[in-house]
């Protein structure tokens, strides 16, 4: 029944950032219509994406693991250009492998190294 635990708070969290408009947990969830005015940052990142992926790599250095794999898991479902898609491919990389390094020590890095895994391949 210790398996189910990690796939049922990603569920769950993925339900509750689903459900409420108010907060999205700090993650920027509403697509672009068009970026023609905005302006981009440094390699065609959005300012959005890059404080996103940030704030990720920030949460991943102070322990707050199961933050990581559901930011990384809401950002997949963000609209995003070639270069976010790219940024926030190598940041999901980087996790997983951090999140594997750290679950041979860290019981809540484990649980989170799975949710997110499990996030990436969809099952």
């Amino acid at each position: 029944m210790w398996f189910l635990t990690p796939a049922l708070l990603l569920v769950v969290a993925t339900l509750l950032q689903g459900c409420s408009k108010k907060s999205t947990g700090g993650v920027n969830v509403t697509p672009e219509k068009s970026t023609a005015g905005k302006s981009q940052g440094s390699g065609g990142v959005s300012p959005e994406i890059k404080a996103d992926l940030n704030q990720v790599s920030s949460d991943l250095n102070s322990g707050k693991y199961e933050t990581v794999a559901v930011t990384l898991g809401t950002l997949r479902q963000v609209p995003k250009t070639p270069a976010e898609h790219d940024a926030y491919a190598n940041e999901v990389r980087d996790a997983l492998a951090v999140l594997a390094e750290k679950s041979k020590t860290d019981p809540k890095a484990a649980a989170s190294y799975q949710m997110l895994r499990r996030a990436m391949v969809g099952r």
